[in-house]
């Protein structure tokens, strides 16, 4: 089998599905920095693959990074996949020396989707990444949109649905839609907005509507919202939980799912639980362009990041709702889940490398 590289800060278990897939139709080398803190990730374990370990140098303040031990490794007729971080020093060594020494890079990023209205300098430095790269692997439509919007070469670009493969689902039918919860699922940290939707939680309590929060994640933030609100009978913090059985049984007894800061991929997890997911309309603001999939009225609802009661007034909305009307909403939520992870991701990634 040919090498191929997957170079990342860490490895984080959501990926585990792709790592798996990829390490049964490659020899598969893990490059990651092995001590990096995961920062309420869990990590990954892969058996059929061998470890490189690359450890990180920050400088400038953060501003420029280096990771060791990735540019010298590929030699020619390997493959390498590596996230697309222009701060990262060793990662346009590693797109210049793929055309020194004959390896392939597929770049893997989220493109330019945050800065909606790019600068000059933006827009060369995201071409200069799909030219030197063998492949430019969007995570999703939406950041193919942008790339292209700035002048990316069509033929370096592809696209493969960021998403994960959950172990438990829940289909709609097994769902009760006038359950009292609104389940969180991600990480506890800054810009997460769990203090906005507790806020919005009272404040609807307080009128009379019976609605219960049930957080799950860990985070630097955990031991602060659980010394801040763990008095409330109504809000549960289950802390990293990371079985999918277990967050699948948390999640019946909720309604929908909510993410009030800016989101990633908890809104795909929602999606498999057949919850509807709540995320704020400032796509380019989130973590990560996965809120993308949340269609109004479709598989979820969006409130506005600027307007102070927006939150509060869309899941007040959702609570008037017939819950006929929100199974609909659930199963057009699931179906996002399965035709995201039809083909799965690692089958993408290998039609991709293989072309």
């Amino acid at each position: 089998m040919s090498r191929l590289i997957f170079v990342q800060p860490i490895i984080a278990s959501y990926r585990e599905q792709l790592l798996r897939h990829l390490s049964t139709r490659f020899d598969l080398i893990l490059a990651y920095d092995t001590g990096e803190p995961t920062a309420g990730f869990s990590s990954a374990s892969i058996e059929r693959s061998t470890t490189i370990h690359a450890p990180i140098l920050r400088v400038a303040s953060g501003r420029l990074s280096y990771q060791r031990n990735i540019v010298s490794r590929p030699k020619r007729g390997d493959r390498v996949i590596v996230f697309a971080d222009p701060r990262f020093v060793s990662y346009w060594l590693l797109l210049i020396a793929s055309r020194l020494r004959g390896f392939r890079v597929f770049s893997h990023g989220q493109g330019g989707y945050s800065h909606p209205r790019p600068s000059y300098f933006r827009r060369l430095m995201y071409r200069a990444m799909t030219t030197l790269s063998h492949r430019y692997i969007c995570y999703n439509e939406h950041v193919k949109a942008g790339m292209l919007d700035m002048g990316c070469p069509e033929r370096k670009l592809r696209s493969a649905e960021n998403s994960i493969a959950v172990q438990e689902l829940v289909c709609p039918d097994e769902r009760d839609y006038v359950a009292p919860g609104i389940l969180f699922i991600g990480r506890l940290r800054h810009g997460c907005g769990l203090d906005k939707l507790i806020e919005s939680v009272e404040r609807l309590r307080q009128e009379g509507l019976s609605i219960t929060l049930e957080v799950i994640g860990s985070g630097d933030l955990l031991d602060h919202y659980k010394s801040t609100y763990g008095r409330f009978a109504h809000i549960t913090f289950y802390g990293a939980t990371f079985s999918d059985d277990e967050i699948a049984k948390v999640s019946l007894k909720c309604r929908i799912g909510c993410y009030p800061g800016d989101a990633g991929l908890s809104v795909v997890h929602f999606f498999a639980l057949s919850l509807p997911a709540v995320v704020h309309s400032s796509i380019e603001c989130h973590m990560g362009p996965e809120p993308s999939y949340v269609r109004e009225g479709y598989n979820g609802y969006l409130f506005s990041r600027e307007s102070a009661g927006s939150l509060t007034d869309v899941i007040r909305s959702v609570w008037a709702t017939d819950s006929a009307e929100l199974l609909a909403t659930g199963e057009r939520a699931f179906r996002t889940y399965e035709n995201l992870n039809s083909p799965p991701l690692g089958v993408r990634f290998e039609r991709i490398l293989l072309e």
